[in-house]
C-alpha cells in the first residue's frame, strides 16, 4: 500500500523511517502535536498502527496490540473489526478517516487495547454482524455500541430521516416495513411537502 500523506519532518526532529520499536517499523510521519511528531508504523503481523513517538521512544507501545492477545486471535474476524474501528479513527491515511477521526469520533482508552474491547463485546452473534455505534455523534466506547448487521446499521445511519408519530420513533426504513409501504413511496410523500402523520397514515 502506499501512503501519500506524510507530513514533512521540520527544525531537530529525528528522521525514524525504518527503525524498529519492539515488533513495530516506522513508515512516516503523518501528524504533529506540541510533544512531537505522530508516526505511522507497520507491525510485525502486518497491522497499521500509528503511534506517537513518545510512545515508540519510551517503549509505551511495542506493537499494534497483537503481542497482548491469547488464543491466535489476531487472525480472527473481531480483531480484524477492532483493528479497522481504530484505523477510521486513528489513521488519516485511512479512507474511511474523514468520516470518524476526522470529525472527532473516538476510540475510548480502554478499547485501545484488544484484550479489553473483546473482554466488553466478546464476538459477533454471526458473520453479518459489525461494530455499530448507537450514537453516531459520539465515539467508540462499551455504552454506545454494539453487533448489527449491515440492514440494522444503515438505519442507524446519522444520514437516515427519522420520525415521529404516534409516540413512536424510526427511521423511514423501519416505518415503510412497520406500516407495510414501499420506501420510495414513503420518501416521496415527505419530499412533496406531506406532514409525517399525513405521508403515514394515509393508505
Amino acid at each position: 500500500m502506499t501512503y501519500s500523506n506524510f507530513i514533512p519532518l521540520t527544525g531537530r526532529a529525528k528522521d525514524i523511517t525504518g527503525n524498529t520499536f519492539g515488533k513495530l517499523t516506522a513508515i512516516g510521519p503523518v501528524d504533529k502535536d506540541h510533544n512531537g511528531y505522530i508516526w505511522l508504523c507497520i507491525c510485525e503481523c502486518g497491522t497499521n498502527r500509528i503511534v506517537h513517538i513518545h510512545a515508540l521512544h519510551g517503549n509505551d507501545v511495542v506493537s499494534c496490540g497483537c503481542t497482548r492477545i491469547k488464543h491466535g486471535m489476531c487472525g480472527t474476524r473481531v480483531y480484524r473489526i477492532w483493528m479497522g474501528m481504530n484505523d477510521r479513527c486513528n489513521n488519516p491515511n485511512f479512507p474511511a478517516y474523514p468520516l470518524y477521526g476526522g470529525r472527532g469520533i473516538a476510540v475510548c482508552d480502554d478499547w485501545r487495547d484488544f484484550s479489553k474491547f473483546f473482554g466488553d463485546m466478546g464476538q459477533p452473534p454471526s458473520n453479518k454482524h459489525s461494530i455499530d455505534r448507537i450514537d453516531n455523534n459520539l465515539g467508540y466506547f462499551t455504552e454506545n455500541c454494539k453487533w448489527s448487521t449491515q440492514t440494522q446499521q444503515m438505519r442507524n445511519t446519522r444520514n437516515n430521516h427519522i420520525m415521529t408519530y404516534d409516540g413512536k420513533t424510526m427511521c423511514f426504513a423501519e416505518w415503510a416495513e412497520h406500516i407495510g409501504m414501499p420506501q420510495g413511496k414513503l420518501r416521496n410523500r415527505r419530499w412533496r411537502g406531506w406532514s409525517v402523520e399525513r405521508a403515514l397514515s394515509t393508505p
